[in-house]
């Protein structure tokens, strides 16, 4: 694999994870994460570990907003 493949790669999951936010998608959000993905958050509780637990805290933090977004990850286009 070359770096531009490296790259392209990755900014294929980060505009995942932006369209998903955008759509307030969580099962789509969370096919781009490892089911044992650990979180830090800036608003307590500060730690959340594990697929289920991240779900909830995106789903808990989008339920407020009515989809479409407008949502942009660092480095998405």
């Amino acid at each position: 694999m070359t770096h531009h493949d490296d790259e392209a790669a990755v900014r294929a999951v980060v505009d995942g994870i932006a369209a998903a936010v955008r759509a307030a998608d969580i099962d789509a959000l969370l096919e781009h994460c490892v089911p044992d993905l650990t979180t830090f958050d800036m608003v307590p509780p500060l730690w959340h570990a594990g697929a289920k637990a991240i779900g909830a805290q995106w789903a808990q933090a989008l339920a407020v907003f009515v989809p479409p977004l407008d949502y942009e990850c660092a480095g998405s286009r």
